[in-house]
């Protein structure tokens, strides 16, 4: 099972349609708000964010893109600039420049969850080992994160690492009981 990449619910709700399932806010741990800066070119840059934010969820990417490009160029520090950006690249199944841009994104703020967690989705069907560093991560910043120790789990198995796997979807399960739902039918523990 594919995890689904985070969305941090902003001005609105957008799925990736490269994924089925959409996270709730929590899940991901967005705080919903911009940076604090409101004075020149960072407040121009969280407009230009905004704007692109409105384009993605009118389907305009090529719009949206230019925009979070331009808010990158008045504040090359605005982490939402370069996590919304990577969202855009996922959304057109360019992992190269999605990676770069959610790895732009961490290196502003290495505890930034939305961009964490979607670099781990898209390191899982590449680099298993590289994923499972960053799920492990994730879980110093939220501990009690369902959905990043469901994810865990299910690539902890993938990779042979059932006992681990096993105990990490069981957490998972003690945090949100729902994500039973989305336990593969052949890697379900109470199924034979």
């Amino acid at each position: 099972m594919i995890p689904t990449p985070c969305r941090v619910p902003r001005a609105r709700r957008g799925a990736l349609p490269l994924l089925a399932l959409v996270l709730a806010m929590t899940a991901c741990g967005g705080s919903g708000k911009k940076s604090s800066g409101t004075t020149g070119s960072a407040s121009d840059a969280n407009n230009l964010v905004q704007a692109g934010l409105t384009a993605q969820s009118a389907g305009r990417l090529d719009e949206a893109r230019q925009d979070y490009l331009a808010a990158i160029a008045k504040d090359p520090t605005n982490k939402f600039a370069f996590y919304d950006l990577g969202g855009i690249y996922q959304q057109q199944n360019n992992a190269i420049d999605a990676t770069t841009a959610y790895n732009k994104a961490i290196a502003i703020d290495p505890a930034y969850k939305p961009a964490l967690y979607n670099l781990a989705v898209l390191d899982t069907p590449t680099d298993p080992q590289a994923a499972v560093t960053l799920y492990q991560k994730l879980l110093t910043i939220a501990p009690d994160d369902a959905n990043v120790h469901f994810n865990l789990g299910l690539l902890l198995r993938q990779i042979g690492q059932k006992a681990q796997g096993d105990a990490e979807v069981a957490a998972a399960l003690r945090l949100d009981p729902k994500l039973a739902s989305r336990i593969p039918p052949t890697t379900n523990p109470s199924k034979p």
